[in-house]
């Protein structure tokens, strides 16, 4: 699978990088986000599924944070795990969406 390097939130470019997060750093979470920066950080030790899901959480909280939403951690998790699986589960609703 060929790893997505950026993707654009809120018309600004976040960098997707990828580190060894459990080993190296001795965290226990999937990835994390830096707003100041501009950077995504992804475990490099996820299964793909789990992967992709890490990069949707990622987004949902640079969503929080940019927009100033204050959501809890918690409230983060439920909203990526449903736009996760809308994702997931509607290919022929994203291609309607993304037609120009």
């Amino acid at each position: 699978m060929k790893r997505i390097k950026s993707v654009n939130i809120l018309g600004v470019k976040y960098k997707i990088k990828y580190k060894d997060i459990a080993n190296k750093e001795g965290q226990n979470y999937a990835g994390y986000c830096i707003n100041h920066t501009s950077t995504i950080v992804i475990d490099t030790h996820l299964s793909p599924q789990i992967e992709k899901s890490a990069i949707v959480h990622e987004i949902v909280e640079a969503w929080n944070n940019r927009l100033e939403l204050e959501l809890e951690h918690h409230k983060i998790t439920q909203l990526e795990t449903a736009i996760f699986q809308l994702l997931q589960d509607n290919s022929d609703l994203i291609k309607y969406l993304t037609k120009k």
